[in-house]
């Protein structure tokens, strides 16, 4: 876990119930951070269990494809109460036939993927300007975003307008002294859930530079870094944390090197 403190500090993180949004919400919990989590169902005895006992937790059930409903929120906030932090983390990732995706399916995985970021950036970035606060914001993306995957050609859409966005509410929101910057984190397994089978994830870190995926805290501490002191000078960058399985390469000849 990367070392640095988050005492006194606020930190807001979407899809805290899923396997990242749990190990985020952890490592800043044990940084110290006053946490204000949020999904779409109410707080898992799972998460509940990783989180320090004297840990400051609120957590509020919130439907994320609901952009005034977010608006709304935000708004309601004290100052007192804004977070320092903000991650966007939720994330669908259904995967659709491009051909056959129905007008439905592609609209909530934007609704979730780029529109319910974007609302949060907008909001939150409007109540720190008022406030004179300097905020941060992570936003977690994915290769997706640059590689072509044909199983989740509407998913990678989704992630690559993320990308974007971090990069011009860094420029409109720079001047304020607000920093903001984006994560691809790798595939990770969860342990607890065995998603991916044992085949599947050979096959895929035989394709990854680094032979192996995402390991528990990787994740979190480039994410820690990004939104603490250490990284005042950085913003509106995407960084993979992904053992350089989005690097741009003809596989065939990555094989043929041995």
């Amino acid at each position: 876990m990367l070392n640095t403190s988050f005492a006194g500090k606020r930190v807001f993180v979407t899809g805290a119930t899923g396997l990242l949004g749990m190990e985020i919400s952890q490592a800043f919990a044990h940084a110290g951070a006053t946490l204000m989590l949020t999904d779409c169902v109410a707080m898992t005895d799972r998460l509940k269990a990783l989180l320090p006992e004297s840990a400051a937790v609120s957590f509020h059930v919130m439907d994320l494809s609901d952009s005034a409903a977010i608006h709304r929120w935000v708004e309601s906030l004290s100052d007192a109460a804004l977070p320092d932090v903000v991650v966007n983390n939720a994330g669908i990732y259904p995967f659709h036939d491009l051909l056959t995706s129905e007008p439905g399916q592609c609209a909530r995985i934007f609704d979730i993927n780029t529109m319910a970021p974007l609302s949060f950036m907008q909001a939150f970035g409007k109540r720190w300007i008022d406030a004179g606060k300097q905020g941060s914001i992570v936003n977690v993306s994915s290769a997706s975003s640059e590689v072509a995957r044909t199983n989740g050609s509407v998913y990678g859409a989704s992630k690559a307008a993320l990308e974007q966005l971090t990069r011009m509410f860094a420029i409109r929101l720079g001047r304020h002294g607000i920093r903001v910057n984006a994560v691809r984190p790798g595939i990770a397994q969860d342990a607890d859930k065995g998603q991916l089978p044992a085949d599947h994830l050979q096959t895929i870190s035989q394709r990854i530079p680094l032979g192996r995926t995402l390991a528990p805290g990787e994740l979190s501490d480039s994410i820690l870094f990004l939104a603490s002191q250490h990284a005042s000078f950085v913003t509106g960058q995407v960084i993979s944390v992904d053992g350089g399985g989005s690097i741009n390469r003809r596989l065939e000849l990555i094989a043929n090197q041995g």
